[in-house]
């Protein structure tokens, strides 16, 4: 059984006790206090809170109309029924306006109980929805303070690309009030073609329904900016798509950093390979019979690089490594390397060391690339018969597998102090032969294709000076 505190506005005792009467046979537990004045109600709600307020229309003095009008003063939303013994039409639909919840004859006292089941499943839903709206309220205040708080850039747009919700580090940027910004689109904001792209990133984002990242640069009165923004879909309750949220953060400090880094990194490079190729010159000094080989053997390395696609680091490493492959040369007498007649074995075996000579000489050097191991390895075959440490495939470098193929190429169509040029077809013929034996398979095939397509012809001399 349902327990209710009802307030009962009426002059007539007798007819108190038979409305509660009637409330109990409906099947409410009743607690009920009668009142006849204004001065009791207003006592009666501030001791107690109550469920519902059954009134005379006509109370001596005090009546359903003048409570109504205490009621609302006091703010409360408490069901209000005028139960009485006659009213007309005109006179009840103006209590209605006033504020009542409905009217019951006191000759038809048994549409009591429903009618009063009715306005406490109002009253509920009232409560629950005016609940709900107070918690939206409070979340959305407690969004907007912490909104404001932010040192970064918060928009808030519809579909049409219209700011309906912008923070104060928004207004200092842009330098407008958000009472000017409101209902505006990026038109307002900046150049038209920066607006146009914005938009258009805006409508990629609602469209995917997916989070989207992007940075921007910005030039306003003169100055650089440079913005990384998150956009991401505003949803209904019902899950549609009715706009996008938007933080940008301001890192124009942090991409002047990140430029000025990139700027020494390249002047750094720029060092390295003119270093590198100061170290080749010096090779192709003391060995003046094969002078332009480790440059020639560069350029075709490097075709055959990007014919593999190799990644542009790893092919910037492969250059500057083929440049000065044969840096242990340095190391050599002179006398050996231009020696015009056959080498005998200890010279050859003495020539063979360069390739480790060479990994001692730049092994503590501190280059982006690992130059040292690759001149280590380009003498070396994928069957395990190079030198100087007998490796096989899986232990051999990628760039020095290369190496390996354009050094061949490059030393067998050209001439040498003790036999005179065998020529391109020759060089071929050896590589293809070779492939997958001693020189790696797709190394060769990168090759012979250049030559083939005819995409690739040694530089001359002077193409190099």
């Amino acid at each position: 059984m349902l327990e209710l505190k009802v307030m009962i506005i009426e002059d007539s005792e007798d007819d108190a006790t038979v409305i509660m009467l009637e409330l109990e046979k409906g099947g409410f537990s009743i607690k009920g206090r009668r009142i006849e004045t204004a001065l009791q109600m207003e006592l009666a709600l501030q001791e107690e809170k109550w469920d519902l307020i059954l009134a005379d229309y006509t109370v001596p003095g005090f009546g359903a109309i003048p409570a109504l009008a205490l009621l609302k003063s006091k703010g409360l939303d408490i069901p209000f029924i005028i139960v009485t013994g006659s009213i007309d039409d005109e006179t009840a639909v103006a209590a209605m306006k006033a504020g009542a919840s409905d009217y019951i004859m006191k000759d038809k006292l048994r549409r009591l109980a429903p009618a009063i089941e009715r306005e406490l499943r109002e009253a509920a839903t009232r409560y629950e929805r005016v609940q709900a709206e107070t918690e939206m309220e409070l979340a959305a205040t407690k969004l907007e303070t912490v909104v404001e708080m932010l040192p970064d850039i918060f928009f808030v747009k519809d579909l049409n690309g219209r700011y309906q919700m912008v923070n104060s580090a928004f207004e200092k940027f842009v330098g407008l009030l958000r009472t000017e910004i409101i209902n505006q689109t990026d038109y307002l904001l900046v150049e038209p073609s920066l607006a146009a792209e914005v938009q258009q990133t805006d409508r990629n984002t609602i469209e995917s329904g997916l989070l989207r990242r992007e940075e921007r640069f910005i030039c306003k009165n003169g100055a650089s900016s440079y913005f990384d923004t998150i956009k991401v879909p505003l949803l209904s309750k019902s899950g549609e798509v009715v706009g996008i949220v938007g933080l940008s953060r301001d890192i124009t400090e942090k991409k002047k950093i990140e430029l000025e880094l990139e700027k020494r990194l390249t002047q750094l490079q720029f060092a390295w390979e003119q270093t590198i190729k100061v170290l080749s010159d010096a090779v192709e000094a003391k060995d003046v019979y094969t002078s332009g080989h480790q440059k020639r053997v560069a350029a075709l390395s490097g075709a055959i690089g990007e014919k593999l696609a190799m990644s542009g680091d790893a092919l910037m490493g492969l250059k500057m490594a083929s440049f000065i492959h044969d840096i242990g040369k340095l190391k050599i007498p002179g006398e050996i390397l231009s020696k015009s007649g056959k080498l005998s074995t200890a010279e050859f075996e003495l020539i063979k060391t360069h390739a480790e000579a060479g990994y001692e000489i730049l092994r503590n050097a501190e280059l982006p690339w690992n130059i040292a191991e690759i001149i280590y390895q380009h003498h070396e075959r994928i069957d395990g018969s190079g030198y100087p440490r007998k490796l096989v495939d899986g232990e051999i470098l990628l760039e020095a597998k290369i190496i390996a193929v354009a050094d061949v190429v490059e030393a067998m169509s050209g001439h040498r102090p003790y036999r005179a040029a065998l020529g391109i077809d020759k060089a071929l013929d050896e590589i293809r032969q070779g492939k997958g034996k001693r020189y790696d398979h797709d190394v060769v095939a990168a090759c012979l294709k250049l030559f083939e397509e005819k995409s690739f012809s040694f530089p001359t001399d002077e193409s190099n000076s």
